[in-house]
């Protein structure tokens, strides 16, 4: 059975790393900003805009923090 514990996880991670930053990525399209979606205003099919669009704006928030 497996015993794995997330809880202890992080905390063995926030010890290891001497940090307790956590950083959620739980993007929701209606609070994405516009300009984003103007970015890639070319693509026409709507699930590869929201993937670009998702993508972008994650990768923005990983580099900013």
């Amino acid at each position: 059975m497996n015993n794995y514990n997330f809880a202890d996880h992080l905390i063995k991670c926030q010890r290891e790393q001497g940090s307790v930053l956590i950083c959620g990525l739980d993007p929701q399209l209606e609070h994405i900003p516009k300009f984003l979606f103007l970015k890639y205003a070319h693509i026409k099919d709507p699930f590869e805009l929201a993937m670009r669009v998702i993508i972008d704006f994650n990768t923005q928030i990983i580099e900013a923090v």
